[in-house]
Protein backbone atom coordinates (compact mmCIF):
# COMPACT_ATOMS: atom_id res chain seq x y z
CA UNK A 1 0.00 0.00 0.00
CA UNK A 2 2.72 2.45 1.02
CA UNK A 3 4.39 1.48 -2.13
CA UNK A 4 1.56 2.38 -4.42
CA UNK A 5 0.96 5.60 -2.74
CA UNK A 6 4.91 5.98 -3.57
CA UNK A 7 4.61 4.88 -7.18
CA UNK A 8 1.24 7.30 -7.56
CA UNK A 9 3.58 10.29 -6.08
CA UNK A 10 6.40 9.66 -8.40
CA UNK A 11 4.39 9.78 -11.53
CA UNK A 12 2.38 12.71 -10.35
CA UNK A 13 5.92 14.69 -9.77
CA UNK A 14 6.90 13.48 -12.97
CA UNK A 15 4.04 14.54 -14.81
CA UNK A 16 4.47 18.00 -13.15
CA UNK A 17 8.53 18.14 -14.07
CA UNK A 18 9.05 16.39 -17.34
CA UNK A 19 6.17 19.09 -19.69
CA UNK A 20 9.04 22.04 -18.31
CA UNK A 21 11.68 19.98 -19.10
CA UNK A 22 10.32 19.07 -22.59
CA UNK A 23 9.28 22.99 -22.92
CA UNK A 24 13.19 24.35 -21.90
CA UNK A 25 14.79 21.85 -24.24
CA UNK A 26 12.45 22.86 -27.37
CA UNK A 27 13.01 26.65 -26.27
CA UNK A 28 16.66 26.00 -25.69
CA UNK A 29 16.31 24.27 -28.96
CA UNK A 30 14.78 27.29 -30.86
CA UNK A 31 17.35 29.42 -30.09
CA UNK A 32 19.83 28.88 -32.75
CA UNK A 33 16.26 29.33 -35.61
CA UNK A 34 15.76 32.35 -33.86
CA UNK A 35 18.95 33.91 -33.93
CA UNK A 36 19.15 32.36 -37.95
CA UNK A 37 15.61 34.47 -37.97
CA UNK A 38 16.95 37.37 -36.71
CA UNK A 39 20.28 37.67 -38.72
CA UNK A 40 18.42 37.16 -42.00
CA UNK A 41 16.26 40.14 -41.02
CA UNK A 42 18.91 41.90 -40.12
CA UNK A 43 20.82 41.34 -43.49
CA UNK A 44 17.62 42.00 -45.39
CA UNK A 45 17.11 45.45 -43.43
CA UNK A 46 20.27 46.45 -44.34
CA UNK A 47 19.90 45.48 -48.41
CA UNK A 48 17.14 47.89 -48.51
CA UNK A 49 18.90 50.91 -46.97
CA UNK A 50 19.46 52.92 -50.57
CA UNK A 51 19.34 56.78 -49.42
CA UNK A 52 18.66 58.52 -46.15
CA UNK A 53 15.31 58.23 -46.37
CA UNK A 54 15.16 54.47 -45.88
CA UNK A 55 18.37 55.18 -43.69
CA UNK A 56 15.85 56.54 -41.13
CA UNK A 57 13.00 54.09 -42.03
CA UNK A 58 15.15 51.17 -40.81
CA UNK A 59 16.84 52.79 -37.90
CA UNK A 60 14.16 51.47 -35.18
CA UNK A 61 13.85 48.25 -36.47
CA UNK A 62 17.31 47.66 -36.95
CA UNK A 63 17.69 48.72 -32.90
CA UNK A 64 15.11 46.45 -31.69
CA UNK A 65 16.91 43.62 -34.10
CA UNK A 66 20.23 44.00 -32.71
CA UNK A 67 19.33 44.02 -28.89
CA UNK A 68 17.49 40.75 -29.62
CA UNK A 69 20.17 39.33 -31.73
CA UNK A 70 22.51 40.35 -28.75
CA UNK A 71 20.36 38.40 -26.27
CA UNK A 72 19.93 35.59 -28.47
CA UNK A 73 24.11 35.09 -28.79
CA UNK A 74 24.14 35.70 -24.79
CA UNK A 75 21.54 32.59 -24.29
CA UNK A 76 23.51 30.58 -27.20
CA UNK A 77 26.76 30.81 -25.89
CA UNK A 78 26.48 31.15 -22.09
CA UNK A 79 23.90 28.67 -21.04
CA UNK A 80 24.73 25.39 -20.64
CA UNK A 81 21.07 24.15 -21.32
CA UNK A 82 21.54 24.73 -24.72
CA UNK A 83 21.96 21.45 -26.90
CA UNK A 84 25.39 21.47 -28.30
CA UNK A 85 24.14 19.30 -31.45
CA UNK A 86 21.67 21.76 -32.18
CA UNK A 87 23.81 24.95 -31.92
CA UNK A 88 26.52 23.25 -34.39
CA UNK A 89 23.98 22.24 -36.98
CA UNK A 90 23.27 26.08 -37.09
CA UNK A 91 26.35 27.67 -36.82
CA UNK A 92 27.35 27.68 -40.30
CA UNK A 93 24.11 28.85 -41.63
CA UNK A 94 24.33 31.60 -38.99
CA UNK A 95 28.01 32.51 -39.63
CA UNK A 96 27.45 32.66 -43.81
CA UNK A 97 24.18 35.09 -42.90
CA UNK A 98 25.83 37.08 -40.25
CA UNK A 99 29.04 37.73 -43.11
CA UNK A 100 26.64 38.85 -45.34
CA UNK A 101 24.76 41.84 -43.24
CA UNK A 102 28.09 42.19 -41.65
CA UNK A 103 29.50 43.54 -45.46
CA UNK A 104 26.19 45.53 -45.68
CA UNK A 105 26.77 47.06 -42.28
CA UNK A 106 30.23 47.93 -43.42
CA UNK A 107 29.25 49.20 -46.49
CA UNK A 108 26.55 51.86 -45.37
CA UNK A 109 29.22 52.47 -42.30
CA UNK A 110 31.19 54.46 -45.33
CA UNK A 111 28.53 56.26 -46.30
CA UNK A 112 28.14 57.61 -43.13
CA UNK A 113 24.74 55.74 -43.18
CA UNK A 114 23.76 58.25 -46.32
CA UNK A 115 23.38 61.31 -43.56
CA UNK A 116 20.50 59.68 -41.08
CA UNK A 117 21.82 60.50 -37.75
CA UNK A 118 19.38 57.92 -36.43
CA UNK A 119 21.04 55.16 -38.20
CA UNK A 120 24.09 55.99 -36.99
CA UNK A 121 23.28 55.86 -33.64
CA UNK A 122 21.98 52.18 -33.82
CA UNK A 123 24.96 51.25 -35.42
CA UNK A 124 27.10 52.73 -32.30
CA UNK A 125 25.21 50.96 -30.22
CA UNK A 126 25.12 47.91 -32.52
CA UNK A 127 29.43 48.52 -32.06
CA UNK A 128 29.02 48.56 -27.99
CA UNK A 129 26.99 45.68 -27.52
CA UNK A 130 29.81 43.62 -29.84
CA UNK A 131 27.01 42.30 -32.21
CA UNK A 132 29.16 44.01 -35.24
CA UNK A 133 32.71 44.95 -35.19
CA UNK A 134 33.57 48.46 -34.61
CA UNK A 135 36.84 49.36 -37.10
CA UNK A 136 34.49 51.17 -38.87
CA UNK A 137 33.32 53.43 -35.94
CA UNK A 138 35.81 56.48 -37.04
CA UNK A 139 34.43 56.66 -40.42
CA UNK A 140 30.86 56.56 -39.06
CA UNK A 141 31.27 59.24 -36.85
CA UNK A 142 33.08 61.63 -38.48
CA UNK A 143 32.27 63.87 -41.65
CA UNK A 144 34.54 65.35 -44.25
CA UNK A 145 32.45 68.24 -44.52
CA UNK A 146 34.77 72.12 -43.90
CA UNK A 147 32.67 74.30 -41.91
CA UNK A 148 32.59 77.71 -42.68
CA UNK A 149 34.01 80.30 -40.10
CA UNK A 150 30.69 80.93 -38.86
CA UNK A 151 29.64 77.40 -38.61
CA UNK A 152 32.61 76.77 -37.20
CA UNK A 153 32.42 79.54 -34.22
CA UNK A 154 29.40 78.07 -33.93
CA UNK A 155 30.43 74.32 -32.68
CA UNK A 156 33.71 75.98 -31.18
CA UNK A 157 30.90 78.04 -28.78
CA UNK A 158 29.20 74.68 -28.38
CA UNK A 159 31.28 72.94 -26.93
CA UNK A 160 32.67 75.30 -24.28
CA UNK A 161 29.39 75.45 -23.22
CA UNK A 162 29.30 71.52 -22.69
CA UNK A 163 31.84 72.37 -19.99
CA UNK A 164 29.30 72.95 -17.48
CA UNK A 165 26.69 69.89 -17.78
CA UNK A 166 30.24 67.55 -17.65
CA UNK A 167 31.21 69.47 -14.25
CA UNK A 168 27.48 68.20 -13.25
CA UNK A 169 27.84 64.69 -14.67
CA UNK A 170 31.23 64.38 -12.50
CA UNK A 171 29.64 65.57 -9.86
CA UNK A 172 26.99 62.74 -9.77
CA UNK A 173 29.18 60.45 -10.54
CA UNK A 174 31.00 60.81 -7.14
CA UNK A 175 28.14 60.36 -5.23
CA UNK A 176 27.85 56.60 -6.20
CA UNK A 177 29.11 54.92 -3.70
CA UNK A 178 27.25 51.63 -3.61
CA UNK A 179 24.63 50.15 -5.26
CA UNK A 180 21.61 52.48 -3.54
CA UNK A 181 23.61 55.61 -4.05
CA UNK A 182 23.91 54.40 -8.14
CA UNK A 183 20.05 54.07 -8.07
CA UNK A 184 19.22 57.41 -6.89
CA UNK A 185 21.99 59.04 -9.61
CA UNK A 186 20.12 57.57 -12.24
CA UNK A 187 17.52 59.51 -13.07
CA UNK A 188 19.95 62.78 -12.71
CA UNK A 189 22.64 61.52 -14.79
CA UNK A 190 19.84 60.50 -17.38
CA UNK A 191 18.37 63.77 -17.29
CA UNK A 192 22.17 64.88 -18.54
CA UNK A 193 22.06 62.45 -21.12
CA UNK A 194 18.70 64.17 -22.35
CA UNK A 195 20.57 67.71 -21.94
CA UNK A 196 23.36 66.92 -24.00
CA UNK A 197 21.20 64.81 -26.68
CA UNK A 198 19.39 68.00 -27.68
CA UNK A 199 22.56 69.91 -28.61
CA UNK A 200 24.62 67.35 -30.40
CA UNK A 201 25.24 68.41 -33.92
CA UNK A 202 24.55 66.86 -36.75
CA UNK A 203 28.00 65.20 -37.10
CA UNK A 204 31.21 64.42 -34.80
CA UNK A 205 33.43 66.89 -35.83
CA UNK A 206 37.51 67.23 -35.50
CA UNK A 207 39.80 69.15 -36.38
CA UNK A 208 40.22 67.94 -39.72
CA UNK A 209 36.39 69.85 -40.42
CA UNK A 210 37.70 73.39 -38.91
CA UNK A 211 38.95 75.63 -41.00
CA UNK A 212 42.71 76.75 -40.41
CA UNK A 213 41.43 80.65 -38.86
CA UNK A 214 39.62 78.93 -36.56
CA UNK A 215 41.56 75.58 -35.51
CA UNK A 216 43.50 77.38 -32.77
CA UNK A 217 40.59 78.25 -30.91
CA UNK A 218 38.90 74.53 -31.41
CA UNK A 219 42.18 72.40 -30.05
CA UNK A 220 42.19 75.63 -26.83
CA UNK A 221 38.31 74.16 -26.34
CA UNK A 222 39.50 70.46 -26.34
CA UNK A 223 42.34 71.40 -24.03
CA UNK A 224 39.75 73.00 -21.59
CA UNK A 225 37.16 69.65 -21.72
CA UNK A 226 39.43 66.88 -21.91
CA UNK A 227 40.98 66.94 -17.94
CA UNK A 228 37.50 67.23 -16.97
CA UNK A 229 36.30 64.50 -19.12
CA UNK A 230 39.59 62.33 -17.76
CA UNK A 231 37.68 62.73 -14.22
CA UNK A 232 34.53 61.77 -15.70
CA UNK A 233 36.51 58.46 -17.20
CA UNK A 234 38.36 57.34 -14.00
CA UNK A 235 35.08 58.22 -11.42
CA UNK A 236 33.50 55.48 -14.66
CA UNK A 237 36.30 53.59 -13.63
CA UNK A 238 36.43 53.52 -10.20
CA UNK A 239 32.21 52.81 -10.41
CA UNK A 240 32.51 49.92 -12.27
CA UNK A 241 35.38 48.22 -9.51
CA UNK A 242 32.79 48.10 -6.92
CA UNK A 243 31.66 45.22 -5.02
CA UNK A 244 28.71 43.56 -7.19
CA UNK A 245 28.70 46.26 -9.67
CA UNK A 246 28.01 43.14 -12.06
CA UNK A 247 25.07 42.40 -10.72
CA UNK A 248 21.68 43.03 -10.46
CA UNK A 249 20.95 46.16 -8.08
CA UNK A 250 23.61 48.06 -10.28
CA UNK A 251 21.60 47.22 -13.41
CA UNK A 252 19.17 50.72 -13.89
CA UNK A 253 22.30 52.89 -13.08
CA UNK A 254 24.75 50.66 -15.84
CA UNK A 255 22.06 51.62 -18.40
CA UNK A 256 21.59 55.25 -17.24
CA UNK A 257 25.56 55.15 -17.50
CA UNK A 258 25.15 53.48 -20.76
CA UNK A 259 22.65 56.61 -22.39
CA UNK A 260 25.33 58.97 -20.62
CA UNK A 261 28.65 57.64 -22.33
CA UNK A 262 26.56 57.94 -25.53
CA UNK A 263 26.04 61.60 -25.47
CA UNK A 264 29.51 62.22 -24.22
CA UNK A 265 30.03 60.47 -27.39
CA UNK A 266 28.13 62.37 -29.70
CA UNK A 267 28.34 65.61 -28.42
CA UNK A 268 32.25 65.81 -27.72
CA UNK A 269 33.87 64.72 -30.58
CA UNK A 270 37.51 64.82 -31.42
CA UNK A 271 38.04 65.65 -27.08
CA UNK A 272 35.81 62.51 -26.54
CA UNK A 273 38.12 60.48 -28.74
CA UNK A 274 41.30 61.67 -27.03
CA UNK A 275 39.83 60.42 -23.76
CA UNK A 276 37.81 57.20 -24.29
CA UNK A 277 40.56 55.62 -26.37
CA UNK A 278 41.13 52.41 -26.96
CA UNK A 279 42.82 51.92 -22.95
CA UNK A 280 39.36 52.84 -21.90
CA UNK A 281 38.02 49.32 -22.50
CA UNK A 282 40.73 47.57 -20.87
CA UNK A 283 40.88 49.77 -17.94
CA UNK A 284 37.28 49.06 -17.14
CA UNK A 285 37.99 45.21 -17.76
CA UNK A 286 40.43 45.41 -14.85
CA UNK A 287 38.39 47.46 -12.62
CA UNK A 288 35.92 44.52 -12.78
CA UNK A 289 38.47 42.00 -12.00
CA UNK A 290 39.49 44.29 -9.07
CA UNK A 291 42.63 46.59 -10.06
CA UNK A 292 41.52 49.69 -10.59
CA UNK A 293 43.59 52.18 -13.05
CA UNK A 294 43.33 55.83 -13.31
CA UNK A 295 44.76 58.17 -15.81
CA UNK A 296 45.44 61.62 -15.20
Amino acid sequence: MHTARLGSAVVLVLAMILPAQLRAAEESNAVPEQMLSVTNEIWRLLCGVVNKETADQAASRFGQLVKRSWQLSETMFGSEAQDVESLNAQTYRIAEVYEEASYEFESLCKSQCYGSTALVNEFLKAMELGVFGDEEREKLQLTHVLLSPADAQREIDRLRRMESVDGELLDQLGRVQDAKSAEAVSPFIIVLAERMNKVRPAHRFGRTNIPESARPDFLRVCEELEPILWKIRNEIVRIVALDGYDREPFDSFSEALDSVYESLSLTHGECFDNVFDSSFRMDLDDALHGNIITKP
